[in-house]
């Protein structure tokens, strides 16, 4: 109450300026001097969920929509205290008396300032801070010292990414782009030329680089790790021979005006041929002639295989043969038969395919003749395999033989010639597969002394050693004889040695005769030299 007139006391009318001034902080002060406090509080959440989501993501559009409602929340404060002024005052007091809101309340305003000024130098210290550090961050990264520039980007916090998100949204590029350059440091440092020379390359791609000098880095390092990638690919190694290309290829791609340094590269590479493994050579020429051509300068090494593969070819055959590897031997042959029917040494090629073949089925051989685990008896005599550089089995002989299975008919009077006898299959002409000796005809009938016979004399029968056998011509795997020999020998003994049987001497009454070297040698003759 008014306490010279009695009436009631008008509260004093807003002051735009300083409710403008209180919402300019985005924490609905303004609001509240107005005494709405459900704009106030509205206001407020409204800030303080766009703020959140500034920090929490960036970005441009984020800032400027923070910018609008900043705006919009200063000019609607401004507003609405006008409005308030107008209603209190009155039409006519407002237009005689509107030089007394226009001086406005020095204190509201003061207070306003108080809350809204912190929150404006705040802003103002913290984009100075950040561009402080990204100008310091970027000075240092196109120096090429990322470890610097990372450390200086690292001290951008949450207050920086709310008052100044563009400036930290290049951050973020930036930071990543200086970790690919730290990365490609450390793997040069690491000797790893070829992964170093990546990153820097991924580097220069990346939209945050400013070292300028990345790109030429890259470039020396595809080209060292090329050079020695394709001097490890003489030695027959295509990964390396793949990778060394490769490497090239980048710096034609990425990296212009190195083209006479790529050339150099290859020309070295091109130089080292014929390597010294003809193998490896052949390897190299197959690998060139079948590579893609790109219409780039590493097309004209495919020109260099015509004289480079059909002399390799031959080389490595016969260097293969040499070292027994049969199949791979083969191969080499029959794709040079194949890919040069007409060369020169096509004969060689062709006659290096029979002796490969001949190799293959050598092992074969090898392979049946050796006992079976199981059994301990060879698969040959079941599954009989030819082996084409044996010997034919034509003519006088003799034709050395290989004896398997039950060999006693040997051991009964002697053993057969050496020159009769083959040490493996490379010299074999035969395969002699032995049964089990049994008794053969009987040549003589003789009695002898005993107690147990009939009038003190029993009869014992001397027979042949009869050994049931199979041959097989190795050169062709075939059965040429299945028959038995009979190996004969001395019979009727003065003396003959008796069995014992459950402690009683007891002659026998058939016996084996005494055969001698001759009449084993008698008995294998039709064999052997037919």
């Amino acid at each position: 109450m008014d306490p010279t007139t009695g009436t009631p006391r008008r509260a004093p009318a807003p002051d735009p300026l300083a409710v403008a001034l209180a919402n300019a902080s985005l924490l609905g002060a303004g609001y509240a001097i107005l005494r709405r406090r459900a704009l106030a509080l509205g206001a407020a959440a409204v800030s303080v969920g766009l703020l959140s989501l500034l920090v929490a993501t960036g970005g441009r559009w984020l800032e400027a929509l923070v910018a609008l409602w900043w705006l919009a929340c200063t000019a609607h404060g401004w507003r609405l205290a006008r409005s308030a002024a107008k209603s209190a005052a009155g039409d006519a007091g407002w237009r005689g008396g509107g030089a007394r809101w226009r001086g406005g309340d020095r204190r509201r305003r003061l207070l306003a300032l108080a809350v809204t000024g912190p929150v404006l130098l705040g802003f103002a210290i913290v984009r100075i801070d950040a561009q402080l550090i990204e100008r310091d961050a970027t000075a240092a990264h196109r120096d090429g010292d990322c470890a610097r520039a990372l450390s200086r980007l690292d001290q951008h916090g949450p207050f920086h990414r709310l008052f100044a998100a563009p400036l930290t949204e290049g951050t973020e590029r930036e930071t990543e782009a200086c970790e690919l350059l730290v990365a490609a440091r450390r793997l040069t440092d690491e000797g790893q030329r070829g992964a170093a020379a990546q990153a820097f390359t991924r580097y220069a791609a990346h939209p945050g680089a400013r070292w300028d000098e990345a790109g030429d880095r890259a470039a020396d390092l595809h080209l060292a790790q090329a050079e020695d990638d394709l001097a490890r690919s003489l030695a027959g190694e295509t990964p390396e021979l793949a990778s060394g290309f490769g490497h090239l290829a980048t710096v034609l791609d990425r990296h212009p005006g190195r083209e006479a340094e790529v050339e150099a590269v290859l020309d070295g590479f091109l130089g080292g041929l014929p390597a010294d493994d003809p193998c490896a050579t052949r390897t190299i020429a197959g690998w060139l002639d079948e590579r893609e051509a790109d219409g780039s300068a590493l097309d004209r090494a495919a020109e260099v295989v015509p004289a480079l593969e059909p002399a390799a070819s031959f080389d490595c055959g016969d260097r293969l043969l040499e070292r027994s590897r049969w199949e791979e031997a083969h191969e080499v042959y029959r794709d040079l038969v194949e890919a040069h029917p007409d060369h020169e040494r096509a004969g060689e090629a062709a006659d290096g395919v029979e002796r490969a073949e001949a190799g293959i089925e050598l092992v074969a051989v090898r392979a049946l003749l050796d006992p079976e685990p199981l059994t301990g008896e060879p698969r040959y005599c079941e599954d009989p395999a030819p082996y084409r550089a044996a010997p034919p089995y034509r003519g006088g002989g003799p034709h050395p033989v290989l004896l398997l299975g039950d060999e006693e008919g040997t051991e009964t009077g002697g053993d057969l010639p050496d020159s009769w006898l083959a040490d493996g299959p490379e010299d074999a002409v035969l395969v002699v597969c032995l049964d089990t000796p049994r008794m053969g005809d009987a040549v003589e009938t003789c009695p002898y002394e005993s107690d147990l016979g009939v009038d003190g004399y029993s009869d014992v029968t001397f027979r042949e050693t009869r050994v049931p056998l199979r041959a097989f011509e190795l050169r062709t795997g075939e059965l040429v004889s299945d028959r038995a020999l009979e190996i004969g020998g001395a019979s009727c003994p003065d003396v003959l040695s008796h069995e014992t049987i459950s402690g009683y001497d007891i002659p026998p009454s058939e016996v084996y005769v005494e055969s001698s070297p001759s009449d084993v040698r008698a008995a294998y003759a039709p064999l052997v030299t037919p």
